[in-house]
């Protein structure tokens, strides 16, 4: 009776709480496409606690498909934020938490950052690879060496990765190939003609140079609606890429000419009227340990879900997760028995879709709430909670939600534990084929 009664009131708070979701939509829109429906009754409920993170800035964690969150081998858990506005130009600092999320330590900070930067990057191994926007529209390339003994970063390499004075670059994305290359997709303005377009460029010594492609992804043109996210696969690089009311795939081969076109392919199109993003930024892309692909995004308020199928070597119907309308933001991850979890708003609170079907299916769900107003204040608001969570997970799952309390933007955090069976399944794909060859070389 206890566990309805806590149901029913969760419930009754969702039905009253004021939201404004972060893009609305007033037309209706049809789809073609599979609903799944999750059971209610599996549902669990838990609460978040108020951490001691702040910023003026909106872009705290604002940017869905850039990777910002990362665990290391001895638990600790790493997190770079947008702090704002602030004396040291470094906007961009990395912080990281060994109690579970409980206190957070400020670890580095990176140089030539303010309130618009925004990273992207992956941990392999100590190093931490990452690729930001700087406060003069460059994009930079910088990796940073955790030790583990002494809890310390210490950054070893920066170098610039791209600089025009016709241009300002943004939202860049980084991946590495087999064959330790690096490439990095960014975003860039023409301040002539006001033209958006997506480009690529690698690097084939280890960050320290960078070469452009020569190739653009999708349309230029005067929509800033574009954002682009690498995809590492065993044989090829790949990226999702949005442009304006599309969402796209296309790749390479790794034995492929460095400058050979990018084969692409639209996966869905967002039909007229619906509701806009304006950055074109709020999906998210994981990749499980048999190298399909999932992404979760949004469209007309509605959980959206793309999977790239390894084994068929094809992309699946998009379909919608969940009959909700209110979902503002998403994140997926991974855990390491092969669960996928997608993260999303859901008013102003977040529900995690779990799935041990490599995304077929997402029969169990958990709530996440605020915690009760006794430990935030009558100025909290949570209008636009952007959340955050790592790509990749081992036994917990940690989640944070961002909102306003005081006038400063604060993060609520939220730990779901894990619990350590898996379905077995069976594919086809042999799993040693598809395990990467080789780990990013490190300069000395």
């Amino acid at each position: 009776m206890k566990i309805k009664n806590t149901l029913f009131f969760v419930s009754l708070l969702l039905l009253v709480s004021p939201y404004h979701p972060a893009f609305s939509s007033t037309k209706n829109h049809k789809y073609s496409l599979e609903k799944v429906k999750y059971s209610q009754n599996n549902t669990n409920i838990v609460s978040g606690k108020v951490t001691n993170l702040q910023s003026s800035s909106e872009r705290m964690i604002s940017y869905r498909h850039q990777e910002r969150m990362w665990f290391t081998e001895d638990g600790g858990m790493h997190l770079i934020i947008n702090e704002g506005n602030n004396s040291t130009n470094s906007s961009l600092v990395l912080y990281s938490s060994f109690d579970y999320g409980a206190t957070w330590k400020a670890m580095s900070r990176i140089s030539n950052t303010n309130e618009e930067s925004t990273p992207d990057g992956f941990l392999s191994n100590s190093n931490l690879f990452l690729t930001y926007s700087s406060s003069t529209g460059k994009i930079y390339f910088s990796i940073l060496n955790y030790n583990a003994t002494n809890k310390t970063w210490q950054t070893i390499q920066t170098n610039l990765v791209y600089e025009d004075a016709n241009y300002i670059a943004s939202n860049a994305t980084l991946a590495v190939d087999n064959d330790n290359r690096f490439w990095i997709a960014l975003i860039r303005q023409n301040l002539n003609t006001n033209q958006f377009e997506i480009k690529t460029l690698y690097s084939t010594t280890n960050g320290t140079s960078w070469q452009d492609t020569g190739l653009t992804l999708g349309t230029v043109n005067s929509s800033r609606a574009k954002s682009a996210k690498l995809v590492r696969l065993s044989d090829r690089i790949g990226v999702v890429y949005t442009n304006q009311d599309t969402i796209n795939w296309a790749y390479r081969m790794n034995d492929w000419s460095l400058n050979t076109p990018w084969p692409e392919q639209v996966l869905f199109q967002h039909q007229p009227g619906s509701d806009r993003d304006p950055y074109a930024s709020h999906f998210n892309v994981v990749v499980d340990q048999l190298e399909n692909i999932h992404v979760p995004t949004r469209d007309q308020g509605k959980l959206l879900y793309l999977r790239f199928d390894r084994q068929n070597q094809s992309w699946d119907t998009p379909r919608i997760l969940t009959n909700d309308s209110s979902v503002a933001y998403v994140q997926a991850t991974v855990s390491e028995n092969n669960r996928l979890f997608i993260s999303y708003n859901q008013q102003s609170f977040v529900r995690v879709l779990q799935s041990s079907d490599y995304g077929k299916t997402f029969p169990t769900s958990t709530l996440l709430v605020r915690p009760r107003q006794e430990f935030l204040n009558t100025s909290a608001d949570f209008t636009r909670p952007r959340i955050e969570a790592p790509a990749k997970v081992g036994s917990w799952l940690p989640i944070l939600q961002q909102f306003v309390m005081d006038g400063k933007q604060r993060l609520l955090y939220y730990n779901l534990k894990l619990d350590n069976t898996s379905q077995v399944l069976n594919h086809s794909i042999p799993t040693n084929t598809l395990q990467l060859a080789r780990e990013p070389v490190v300069p000395n």
